[in-house]
């Protein structure tokens, strides 16, 4: 997007509708950044709390005795 926005300032392109749509085309970018980020932090915690979860004694002795 960057690079689109330095193009077009370098050739001296400034057709609003143009600008309009990079910068609808920019937002939507930074909106995707954000969902990313928050994916991230919210499979981070996830994982922490899976992992609290998944924490537990098992009498090994009963259940090998059950099974068997």
């Amino acid at each position: 997007m960057q690079r689109l926005v330095y193009c077009l300032e370098e050739k001296n392109i400034h057709d609003p509708e143009l600008n309009e749509l990079v910068c609808f085309f920019q937002k939507s970018v930074d909106r995707f950044k954000t969902t990313i980020e928050d994916l991230t932090s919210i499979s981070k915690v996830q994982r922490s709390v899976d992992d609290e979860d998944n924490q537990e004694r098992v009498a090994v002795q009963v259940v090998f005795d059950e099974i068997m």
